[in-house]
């Protein structure tokens, strides 16, 4: 159960470090340079994830200590005990782990021209090394790997805790269709908007650059 529990701890502080933004942004540059989409996307939005985040694994980690003490029954044909481990919460940890370090890698490849809002900075330039080498957004692409099948375990006990009416909402496969579709949609428009303002920096430059590379999954798409 320990080892299950130091995972869990682990794995969720590296998604909320891979989740926020890598480089300090003074109060005065934000309120100069950034739109209040721009305070949104790169301020706002990474905060709200964490806490989502971290309450999913609070409510996950609450499940197990009820599981452990009888409070709730395991559901042995959709469930199983949370403070056990199985092959696929494996390979989810797996998945989420190197997805951060993909993340990290990101991070350190191009320092101080990664941000959460597009913005072209000072001295601005496409950067071809590390995993930009092979992908011009490999950064949205390492969204695929963050596997969530073990804290979707939590959604056949939202009857024990919510009202029927809303437990059936929260976990019907309608709700989950529009999550993903909901970050699905919202990295495409922020891909095609990064692209635009490259190409209209860059020009000719953005072209070439582009056409070496894919855009999220390496010699594919």
């Amino acid at each position: 159960m320990y080892s299950k529990i130091l995972a869990i701890l682990f794995q969720t502080y590296l998604v909320v470090k891979a989740s926020t933004p890598p480089n300090y942004i003074p109060i005065k540059e934000i309120l100069t340079r950034k739109s209040l989409k721009g305070i949104i996307v790169s301020d706002i939005l990474p905060k709200l994830f964490s806490v989502l985040v971290i309450t999913q694994t609070s409510l996950y980690l609450y499940v197990m200590y009820q599981q452990e003490n009888g409070s709730i029954p395991i559901l042995p044909d959709v469930n199983h005990k949370f403070s056990e481990w199985n092959r696929l919460e494996i390979f989810c940890h797996l998945c989420n782990f190197v997805g951060c370090l993909l993340r990290f890698w990101c991070f350190d490849t191009l320092k101080a021209f990664f941000t959460f809002n597009v913005m072209i900075k000072k001295e601005h330039e496409l950067i071809a090394k590390g995993p930009y080498s092979l992908l011009a957004h490999p950064s949205a692409s390492i969204f695929c790997t963050f596997k969530y099948e073990p804290f979707s375990q939590c959604n056949h006990y939202i009857p024990v805790y919510f009202p029927f009416q809303l437990s059936n909402i929260l976990s019907s496969l309608w709700f989950k269709a529009f999550q993903v579709s909901l970050l699905a949609v919202t990295i495409y428009r922020r891909v095609v908007h990064e692209e635009m303002v490259l190409k209209n920096h860059f020009g000719l430059k953005w072209d070439i650059y582009f056409r070496q590379r894919k855009r999220f999954i390496p010699y594919v798409f």
